[in-house]
């Protein structure tokens, strides 16, 4: 139960971040970076 709450978290950040229906196989590593060091500097 705690593990799918934190999935659904996690997937609205990302959702959030990206654009719907984006392919992530295109997406690059750099994209990824940056979106992560937002989603590690955003408050808790």
């Amino acid at each position: 139960m705690v593990l799918k709450v934190l999935f659904d978290i996690f997937n609205g950040l990302l959702r959030y971040y990206t654009r719907k229906g984006t392919d992530f196989l295109t997406v690059t590593a750099k994209q990824i970076a940056a979106v992560e060091c937002a989603m590690n500097a955003s408050p808790r």
